[in-house]
């Protein structure tokens, strides 16, 4: 992601943007993922966790809320990449053509010239 957001900082095509939203795309989807797997353990393990008095109970119940927790931000996360569909699929309809400096007249004499 550090990479992403750096890379990001300056685009020199709008092209370049329908790349960089399917990696974002792809990054937040892996990070519900890491999400939903991590409550995983907590809700398949919680036979094993304890307070720190050693009250199994409260420890499952610990497990739980934990478990909660991030199933909750990772399920927002899975919405939200659903979300980015669109307009990924709208940048990537984007056909720019050039600077408006460079679609001048000059530059198809220059092409025509170049091309003799």
């Amino acid at each position: 992601m550090r990479t992403l957001a750096h890379a990001t900082r300056t685009l020199d095509d709008p092209r370049q943007t329908y790349d960089v939203l399917g990696n974002l795309i792809a990054a937040v989807r892996s990070l519900g993922q890491v999400l939903d797997q991590v409550a995983s353990v907590h809700l398949d393990h919680r036979d094993l966790a304890f307070t720190d008095v050693g009250d199994s109970a409260a420890g499952a119940a610990h497990a739980d809320q934990a478990t909660a927790a991030l199933r909750g931000p990772a399920a927002e996360l899975h919405r939200k990449c659903s979300g980015c569909r669109i307009p990924a699929l709208r940048t990537n309809r984007l056909a720019p053509r050039g600077r408006a400096e460079e679609t001048g007249p000059d530059r198809s004499e220059r092409a025509t010239c170049e091309q003799a």
